[in-house]
């Protein structure tokens, strides 16, 4: 992959000098312009725990000068749409005013994207934010945690309008060994429009994994001792489709350190500390033709967030699936697998990189963990993507630096001559990796992007920004082939 995000969006920045709300800030020297700052996790209530914590000037950190600062922050929300995208402002609140197509508002930590539309009224305006680099929003800083960031009991907050959520791209195969498909090649799905949504706008967050639906599908968080994951679900017809996907990790924590001068990140790292292994378990049940499931790429519209104070960022947790299943005339197939883990998840941009983690061990292979029946060769391919952020936005849109950890790969089961000689399975995995600084959004899901924003009179907008690297392969055996009853 070449230019990536440059969040990811998870997951996640104002100034020693003037940037007052409204107003814009001189050049300063570099010998007073950065004060390290260290951060920690921090508790929100009121507005800000439905909107995120409000953006304000915070010693030590410069804004660039085209980003405009709402007053009153959390407060001056009126709503939010439900695909996170329409904001509603307070008309009165101080820098609504300054606000223009093209500048950044900062109102809180997820309501911070360049200006794509404005919409104005008596009393609220309408404001359509699109994604931006952190970079373009912080011109000077240099934030750090002050210890690893304990990610134990997060907020969830459901974002059942996100692009992509409800229903995605519909792939012909995914993840095969050989095949140059991962899943960065196809992160972010179509959004349903672009426009306001009318369904009540953003729910509030929650304190516990609560399902959510979006489109078709109910997506249920898998937050527990196990690790962290998503479970979707989808009934059809006379068939259903169940994907679960879970990173073990005991007792996890995130590091982190941004460093940004004169607009040039001069060091992004972020470290993922106690990942044990992957979990995967997908069931697919076709009665007839109405059951038929057709492959799909999904946003899940759930972010995990845990808010930082003394800083305008925030650690978040965002994934995506790809899954196209293939059961021809009534069937199932059911496979799950465990693969370990060893080392952080981690790197570094401006530093020497840390350990990447590796698989370690196959503890429990889908080749010999596959149950299948049908008329013919039953398959499926998967792709999963977890992202770790600390930065500002929600969703597909955040900005920040990032690290994605991302496990993609297909599954064939034949059919057997009979029940004491099953059909052989055949399978092939890979893992890979994807961090840096920013976002990313695929062009082909822009090219769909860009026709909805151009509906209501907005150009296109970048697919990209800033600093991406990989995808790096961290594991890619050759494919397995096992074949019950012929093994002993």
């Amino acid at each position: 992959m070449t230019r990536r995000r440059g969040a990811i969006g998870a997951v996640a920045v104002a100034a020693a000098l003037l940037l007052l709300p409204g107003c814009t800030s001189s050049r300063t020297t570099s010998a007073t312009k950065v004060v390290a700052r260290q951060v920690s996790r921090t508790t929100l209530a009121g507005a800000e725990l439905h909107y995120g914590a409000s953006a304000r000037v915070w010693p030590g950190i410069v804004y660039q000068p085209d980003v405009v600062v709402i007053g009153g922050g959390a407060n001056s929300v009126r709503t939010v749409s439900a695909d996170g995208m329409w904001w509603t402002l307070d008309a009165h609140a101080s820098g609504v005013h300054d606000l223009a197509v093209g500048k950044v508002m900062m109102v809180t930590t997820h309501g911070t994207g360049r200006v794509l539309k404005l919409v104005p009224g008596a009393d609220s305006v309408r404001v359509l934010i699109g994604p931006v680099g952190l970079a373009d929003v912080i011109r000077d800083a240099d934030i750090s945690s002050a210890a690893p960031i304990a990610l134990s009991s997060p907020l969830f907050y459901p974002v059942p309008g996100a692009p992509g959520s409800g229903a995605g791209a519909t792939l012909n195969s995914f993840g095969a060994h050989g095949t140059q498909a991962t899943l960065a090649a196809v992160r972010r799905p179509i959004p349903r429009t672009a426009t306001e949504t009318s369904d009540g706008g953003l729910p509030a967050p929650t304190t516990l994994p609560s399902p959510v639906a979006a489109g078709p599908f109910t997506f249920t968080p898998l937050w527990d001792s196990n690790g962290i994951g998503v479970r979707a679900s989808i009934v059809h017809g006379n068939g259903h489709f169940v994907a679960s996907f879970q990173l073990h990790l005991a007792t996890p924590t995130v590091s982190f350190r941004l460093v940004i001068d004169d607009g040039t990140v001069k060091q992004a790292t972020i470290t993922v500390h106690g990942a044990g292994g992957i979990h995967v378990h997908i069931d697919a049940v076709q009665l007839d033709s109405s059951g038929e499931f057709k492959g799909t790429t999904i946003a899940v519209p759930i972010v995990l967030s845990v808010p930082l104070g003394a800083g305008p960022l925030e650690l978040s947790l965002t994934q995506d699936l790809s899954l196209t299943p293939q059961v021809l005339g009534k069937g199932f197939l059911d496979s799950q697998g465990d693969y370990g883990l060893s080392g952080d998840l981690t790197f570094g941009i401006g530093v020497p990189n840390g350990a990447q983690a590796r698989v370690s061990s196959i503890v429990e292979p889908m080749s010999k963990n596959t149950a299948s029946y049908g008329l013919a060769t039953n398959s499926l391919s998967f792709g999963w993507g977890i992202r770790a952020s600390v930065g500002v936005g929600l969703g597909g849109f955040s900005a920040g630096a990032f690290y994605e950890l991302q496990f993609s790969g297909s599954v064939a089961a034949e059919v057997g001559q009979n029940v004491l000689n099953p059909g052989c399975v055949h399978d092939s995995l890979m893992v890979h990796s994807l961090y840096g600084l920013g976002y990313h959004v695929p062009s082909l899901v822009m090219k769909a992007v860009n026709l909805f924003l151009s509906v209501v009179g907005v150009g296109p907008i970048p697919a990209d920004g800033e600093i991406v690297r990989g995808p790096f392969t961290l594991w890619s055996p050759k494919p397995v082939e096992y074949c019950p009853g012929y093994d002993h």
